[in-house]
Formats: structure tokens, C-alpha cells, sequence
């Protein structure tokens, strides 16, 4: 977990974004500004090119016409205490996996 890298937002593709995260010396990370970033603009990096699924369960978040697709599926919350429980250990398990594959490393 990079905390200061919690402060930019996705870009859809990697030439959309303004800024990097790359690696620093030894564990550290750093973001960088790709391109002049304007005063006022919002920091964006790319999370990867993910379609709307993968960003829901990897991050929480969809976007309207997301350009690498995925259906805008409907979700119901969980009607009980169980099943809420059930799908929090759900997608905190996706989420893990995730940066898990992200990071190269097995769960």
C-alpha cells in the first residue's frame, strides 16, 4: 500500500493519464508527473485498462461509457446480516487477488 498514491484518480488508458507510479529506491514508490499538470487539475493515473467488472470488484467503481466495455450489471445488496457478511469476505478476497496478479505474486 502506497498511501500518497491513494490521492489520484483512475484514467481510462495509460495516455490519458497525467502522472506514474514508478518504483523508488528500496521499497519505495513515487509518483510522477508525466506531462505539465495545471493548477486545479485532478492527479490521474491509469489503474490499467480494465473494463467496468474488474474496476467494480477491484476498486469500486464503474465508469459510464468506459471505453474497454463492460456491462453496467445491476448489484443488490445483501437482504441479510449473513449474506452481507458472506459478500464482504467476497470481494475483500477479489480485491486481494487482484493486487495479488497485479503485484506478480500468488495469494
Amino acid at each position: 500500500v502506497a498511501p500518497v498514491v491513494d490521492i489520484a484518480n483512475h484514467a481510462c488508458s495509460r495516455a490519458d493519464a497525467n502522472a506514474v507510479v514508478e518504483e523508488g529506491e528500496g521499497s519505495s514508490v513515487v509518483l510522477k508527473a508525466s506531462r505539465t499538470i495545471a493548477r486545479g487539475e485532478e492527479i490521474r493515473i491509469c489503474y490499467g485498462e480494465y473494463g467496468n467488472e474488474q474496476l467494480l470488484f477491484a476498486y469500486g467503481f464503474v465508469l459510464d461509457g468506459n471505453p474497454h466495455g463492460g456491462t453496467m450489471c445491476p448489484i443488490f445488496p445483501p437482504d441479510t446480516p449473513a449474506r452481507a457478511a458472506l459478500w464482504r469476505c467476497g470481494l475483500q478476497a477479489m480485491r486481494r487477488e487482484q493486487r495479488c496478479s497485479m503485484a506478480g505474486v500468488s495469494p
